[in-house]
């Protein structure tokens, strides 16, 4: 995340609604995706709904790679529907998180 970014965050993040399309535009961000998710979950974890649309953004991010390890990882009892799967596949950067995918559909729970 760029140093504007931060300090709009550290001043105004307050005076930003945390909807369903900023947490899916986050999970998306190609360039600090991780860094802004865990940003958003320290300061604002009340607001912040982790919904399958947000899981898909995350399998569909071509470059952050990290972002769908991040929240599975936060939160472990996530479901991987069907569309999260098209969408690691359809990725054309995608193969990490398929593989994430089908390894942890594949182990017992709580082994992610």
């Amino acid at each position: 995340m760029g140093v504007v970014g931060k300090l709009f965050l550290k001043q105004r993040a307050d005076e930003v609604k945390i909807t369903d399309k900023v947490v899916k535009a986050a999970a998306g961000n190609w360039r600090s995706g991780k860094e802004v998710m865990a940003l958003l979950l320290k300061r604002r974890a009340d607001e912040v709904k982790i919904t399958d649309k947000v899981v898909k953004a995350a399998a569909c991010n071509q470059v952050s790679k990290g972002v769908l390890k991040f929240l599975v990882k936060r939160d472990p009892t996530l479901l991987t529907a069907e569309e999260v799967t098209k969408a690691a596949v359809y990725n054309p950067a995608g193969k990490e998180a398929l593989e994430f995918l089908l390894k942890r559909n594949c182990q017992p729970e709580n082994e992610v």
